[in-house]
């Protein structure tokens, strides 16, 4: 009698015990990095786009945190000069928040591009930049076209992955740009010790060129669309 009311009325217990079809078990987050990784290192554009993000957040990463300091201290910046250079991380939300205002779908690998291209230019030109007023402008304007690359980069990877890797893709993504930040910080801070801040915003502005050489030389990246 109970196995036939059991039969026709399962319990709760008995249904969490039945396999539920397309269910998988939960990789790990190392797992998953790893699947990440090696997903996105068959696919041609994924692979390309990876490498373009890191070299883009290498070339900014240190200049915007640690050079920041360096870059005020050289020039001979007080603390309220040091203060306004901050305003480029304002820049970075402004980037963004101009992509939403203006979407760049079919003209997302021209805005990439032109943004790359801008940042290694602005990067340069930081070197010799003295007084306060450029220096704030270049700041913010770098700022502004890491927001765009950085917006525009996650954008292009969510669309070109197929949907059960988008998360791990994601994850190799965060991955990649948390490596980027100490490394620049080091960079830039080794280099300014041992070559001046001039020679190393002139490498940070060498790395930013072979962001914007690998972009343009990938022609599935500079023709991208969303």
């Amino acid at each position: 009698m109970l196995d036939d009311r059991r039969r026709r009325h399962p319990s709760l217990l008995d249904a969490r015990q039945q396999a539920v079809p397309g269910d998988r078990p939960r990789d790990s987050h190392t797992a998953g990095v790893r699947a990440g990784l090696r997903y996105a290192w068959r696919h041609h554009q994924l692979r390309w786009l990876l490498v373009v993000l890191f070299l883009n957040e290498l070339s900014c990463a240190g200049v915007l945190n640690v050079g920041l300091a360096l870059f005020a201290r050289a020039r001979g910046l007080n603390e309220g000069g040091a203060g306004l250079l901050l305003t480029g991380f304002a820049g970075s939300a402004a980037g963004a928040l101009a992509l939403i205002a203006v979407p760049a779908r079919r003209a997302a690998g021209t805005a990439f591009g032109v943004a790359l291209v801008a940042q290694a230019a602005l990067l340069a030109a930081l070197a010799t930049a003295a007084s306060i007023g450029p220096v704030v402008a270049v700041f913010v304007a770098l700022g502004a076209l890491l927001g765009v690359t950085a917006s525009l980069g996650t954008s292009l990877l969510q669309s070109w992955c197929d949907p059960e890797y988008r998360g791990r893709v994601l994850a190799v993504l965060a991955l990649v740009a948390f490596a980027a930040i100490p490394l620049g910080n080091l960079l830039i801070g080794v280099l300014s010790a041992r070559l001046g801040i001039a020679t190393a915003l002139l490498v940070h502005a060498a790395i930013a060129v072979a962001a914007a050489a690998v972009f343009l030389s990938r022609p599935t990246l500079r023709r991208a669309s969303l």
